[in-house]
Order: C-alpha cells, then sequence, then structure tokens
C-alpha cells in the first residue's frame, strides 16, 4: 500500500480543488509580467545600476529552507 494511503494524507492532485487555486495562475501571470517590467526597465536604463566596488555572489533565489544554500555560502567563505 503506498504511504499516503497508510498515513491517510493525500497528495495534492487527489484532494479536492478549492476556489482560492483558480487566483494561482493569475497571481502568476502578473508575477511574470512585473519580473519582464522589472527587466526592460533596467536594460531601458529607467532603473539605475549600482556598481559597489567589489566582487558580488548571490546564492539562492526564492527557494526558501532545505535547499542548502548556508552551507553553501559557509563553504565560500
Amino acid at each position: 500500500m503506498p504511504p499516503a494511503q497508510v498515513s491517510g494524507v493525500k497528495p495534492p492532485w487527489e484532494r479536492p480543488r478549492r476556489g482560492s487555486d483558480a487566483l494561482l495562475p493569475v497571481a502568476s501571470a502578473a508575477y511574470g509580467l512585473a519580473i519582464q517590467a522589472r527587466r526592460a526597465a533596467y536594460a531601458l536604463g529607467l532603473l539605475p545600476r549600482r556598481r559597489v566596488g567589489v566582487p558580488v555572489l548571490c546564492v539562492g533565489n526564492l527557494t526558501v529552507g532545505g535547499t542548502g544554500k548556508t552551507p553553501a555560502v559557509i563553504a565560500l567563505a
């Protein structure tokens, strides 16, 4: 028997849909448009680029928790 059936927890694709699920594609499209507008503003020079004078390294992105960012930063430090 699969673990989900043993624990009684159904995976998301087997759960009943909620009304709020319809908002996710709308929110995703709005976020995508905002990111495109921001990138275009930088490309057109509407938003200034700033030089900080030291090398900058970005570890991670919008992922929160459990992806190993902290150990990676410690190893790089």
